[in-house]
């Protein structure tokens, strides 16, 4: 194909082959692929649309930043994005993520009138440099500790039963502004990732100088 995303998607592939780490080509997967692998071959894949985009000569001629808000699964692994090139003058499109008790947001979430999103502009607190933060091994990327954040009105995400819980990513809050479930806006240029019966993860990613 010819469209941005199914060109996201190839690259995408390729560094999931890349990675197959002696167990096969991943378009023959018979098992999922970790958190790590997925992880890391959408992180690639977003830096080398920024650097295809800088080596083209056009980030600074376009109006619009290259906008990278992806979501992968392999059934047991879910990870997303949120990234633009031009942050902090320009932020990426909204996304939160909920993580709480399954049949508590499962309730929460029949109910109708969902809140309104506050506004993220320039100033909008990053999220990704509150506790605990520790280098990755990477110099341009930041792991954030999340066990502490709320997962439903005097829950942390720590205190959640792992093996009867839900994560839900979305565009905008999908529950009403009094719901028992509090959503986390995934700061500006960061990728979460959550892996079935574990919490989830976030690393933020710095804008490449070009």
């Amino acid at each position: 194909g010819t469209t941005d995303s199914e060109c996201a998607f190839a690259i995408l592939l390729t560094y999931l082959a890349q990675d197959d780490r002696g167990e096969g080509s991943p378009y023959e997967q018979t098992k999922p692929f970790g958190s790590d692998r997925l992880y890391k071959a959408m992180k690639h894949t977003i830096r080398l649309i920024e650097n295809m985009v800088r080596d083209a000569g056009i980030q600074e001629s376009m109006p619009n930043p290259t906008r990278c808000n992806f979501c992968l699964s392999d059934g047991e692994t879910i990870v997303c994005s949120r990234f633009g090139d031009k942050y902090p003058e320009i932020t990426p499109p909204s996304l939160y993520y909920a993580f709480g008790a399954a049949d508590i947001m499962h309730k929460e979430l029949l109910q109708e009138e969902p809140a309104a999103a506050p506004a993220l502009g320039r100033t909008e607190t990053s999220g990704a440099l509150e506790d605990n933060n520790s280098a990755d091994g990477e110099n341009d990327v930041r792991f954030v500790e999340l066990s502490r954040r709320d997962s439903v009105r005097g829950t942390v995400l720590s205190q959640v039963d792992r093996d009867s819980c839900s994560f839900v990513v979305a565009s905008d809050p999908l529950t009403k502004s009094n719901s028992q479930i509090v959503w986390h806006p995934i700061s500006a240029n960061s990728i979460v990732c959550y892996t079935r019966g574990s919490l989830p993860i976030l690393y933020q990613l710095k804008v490449l100088k070009h």
